[in-house]
């Protein structure tokens, strides 16, 4: 429930231009256990912000090469 409403949240983030807190509270409306990660919903809390052209940040992940 916490990664795939973490995905969940960013879809509708591209979908419809919402904020973090938009979609976080959204889903948690439609499932009270959803992104029930504290850190998760922090983190989209924090970084997806409203936007009338939507886009993902970027994510820093470290390459195994």
């Amino acid at each position: 429930l916490n990664r795939s409403g973490m995905v969940t949240a960013m879809a509708l983030h591209l979908h419809t231009g919402w904020s973090g807190e938009e979609c976080v509270r959204h889903i948690q409306s439609q499932r009270s256990m959803a992104i029930c990660n504290a850190t998760f919903e922090q983190w989209l809390i924090d970084n997806l912000k409203e936007s009338e052209e939507p886009v993902l940040p970027t994510l820093d992940v470290e390459s195994n090469t």
